[in-house]
């Protein structure tokens, strides 16, 4: 997961030099969303592809609330919230 977090990192210092515009990348990343919606409702062979987008404009938007923070750190994040959820008989 770092390698392509790094990956990625460069990538976008690269084409953006470093600086990460949160509205935009936002709204990116509903745009993206919906992109996911429409490979589900025509072309469910894009699917996959489609998610990717979504998580590259996740890692974006979370570089630039939290450079510091690794994207593998908000996945265990959310993974422990859900066990929380799970163990106190939520859903």
């Amino acid at each position: 997961m770092k390698a392509l977090e790094t990956r990625m990192a460069e990538w976008h210092n690269r084409r953006y030099g470093g600086k990460v515009n949160v509205p935009a990348t936002y709204r990116k990343l509903l745009e993206e969303i919906g992109e996911v919606g429409e490979a589900i409702m025509k072309d469910y062979g894009t699917v996959i592809e489609e998610i990717g987008d979504v998580i590259a404009c996740l890692m974006h938007l979370a570089r630039g609330i939290d450079p510091a923070l690794p994207f593998e750190q908000i996945i265990e994040l959310a993974v422990v919230k859900l066990e929380d959820r799970e163990r106190n008989g939520k859903k």
